[in-house]
């Protein structure tokens, strides 16, 4: 119970240092959470999911890339890896990479589609694909 205890406080430490533009202190503490086979295992995706996201914020959209990438291997009931998979999805569009944010949309779709995260998912493939968002069945637009 202390090692949770320690585990939350360090969760907390780096995103404050995350609100704050530390970004190299709170990817450190994360880390530290990711590495901890003592750690809670629904904190370590989070901290990974977390590590993307300040690389995300730095626009250093490739190691963003990376880091959600291993969030799924961490992750044991889906939840941060469908985050995971949305944010992976638009970095690779900043770097104009849109095959590849394609197959991440599309891969959310196909394994979390019951999850909050399928419909910006969808809405960025449609734009990506260049149809409307929100197509009728049937292909027909009412």
């Amino acid at each position: 119970e202390d090692r949770l205890a320690a585990a939350l406080v360090r969760m907390l430490d780096a995103q404050w240092s995350i609100r704050r533009s530390r970004f190299d202190e709170a990817r450190d503490a994360l880390s530290e959470i990711v590495r901890s086979g003592e750690a809670d295992p629904t904190l370590r995706p989070r901290a990974q999911w977390l590590i993307g996201e300040t690389f995300f914020m730095q626009q250093r959209f490739a190691e963003a890339i990376d880091a959600y990438r291993r969030v799924e291997v961490l992750d044991v009931d889906g939840q941060w890896s469908a985050a995971a998979l949305l944010q992976a999805g638009k970095a690779f569009e900043r770097l104009s990479r849109h095959r590849e944010a394609a197959t991440c949309y599309t891969a959310l779709l196909t394994r979390f589609a019951d999850t909050p995260h399928a419909e910006p998912a969808r809405t960025r493939l449609a734009e990506l694909n260049g149809s409307p968002s929100n197509p009728q069945p049937g292909g027909v637009l009412r």
